[in-house]
């Protein structure tokens, strides 16, 4: 297997998992895969249930690379519902793109660059 330098494989798939999450979603999720349009006009309790279902397998990704690393920093800590508005935001700006996409940037921005 090819080393990748000090970069722990763990990382690395979390790596892996943002990309997809921030370019164009192919596969169907649990709650459906949405347009920006169509997300814009969903309601409220819909949009924070789906916006839980994309983030959490990422927010548990990374707590455990954390935990693994020793690191004190829980970017993940924010709500879901944090992230309705995000997405929100950047389907509006976007609105050729998926949820999914937004949800993706959104949690980049709880990771850093």
């Amino acid at each position: 297997m090819r080393n990748f330098g000090r970069t722990p494989r763990p990382v690395l798939w979390l790596l892996c998992g943002l990309e997809l999450a921030s370019s164009q979603v192919n596969a169907g999720s649990l709650l459906g895969d949405h347009s920006c349009p169509q997300w814009l006009r969903m309601q409220g309790p819909a949009k924070k249930a789906w916006a839980s279902s994309f983030l959490a397998p990422l927010s548990l990704t990374l707590k455990s690379i954390q935990g693994a690393q020793g690191t004190a920093a829980n970017a993940s800590s924010r709500p879901a519902g944090d992230a309705v508005p995000y997405i929100d935001g950047y389907c509006a700006a976007h609105p050729e793109k998926l949820a999914a996409d937004g949800a993706g940037a959104y949690f980049k921005t709880l990771v850093g660059p």
